[in-house]
C-alpha cells in the first residue's frame, strides 16, 4: 500500500541521515511514490465508475426484460378472454404500454452501444 511504501521511504531518508548522505535521491523517490499512487488511485477510482455505470445500465436492462416479459404475458391472457369488446379495450392499453417501452428500449440500446464504446477506452 502507500502507506507501507512511505514508511520505507522515511527508514529510507533515516539511513541516509544516520549515514550524512544526501537526500535527493530520497526526495525524488518519495515524489516518485506519490506519483505512481495518486495514477494508481485514478485508474482505480475510472474503473470503479465503469462498473457503477454498467451495473445500473444492466439493472435497467434487467427491468425493461421483466416489463416486456409481464406485457407479453397480459397480452395472452387478454387474448385468451372471451369478451372481444373489453379485449379490444385492454389490448389497446397494452399496446400503448409496449410503445412506451419500446421508446425505452431503443434508448436502452443506444446507451448501451455508447457504453460499449467508452468501456473499450
Amino acid at each position: 500500500t502507500y502507506e507501507y511504501g512511505c514508511q520505507l521511504v522515511n527508514v529510507a531518508l533515516s539511513l541516509r541521515q544516520s549515514c550524512k548522505l544526501p537526500l535527493d535521491g530520497n526526495t525524488a523517490l518519495s515524489h516518485e511514490l506519490w506519483r505512481a499512487w495518486k495514477r494508481l488511485y485514478t485508474v482505480g477510482q475510472e474503473q470503479m465508475t465503469r462498473l457503477r455505470v454498467s451495473a445500473v445500465f444492466h439493472r435497467s436492462v434487467q427491468q425493461h426484460c421483466k416489463q416486456l416479459g409481464e406485457l407479453r404475458a397480459g397480452v395472452v391472457a387478454v387474448t385468451a378472454e372471451e369478451d372481444s369488446g373489453q379485449s379490444r379495450s385492454k389490448l389497446r392499453k397494452f399496446l400503448s404500454a409496449r410503445e412506451r417501452l419500446l421508446l425505452e428500449v431503443g434508448r436502452m440500446v443506444r446507451l448501451g452501444r455508447l457504453l460499449k464504446t467508452r468501456l473499450r477506452e
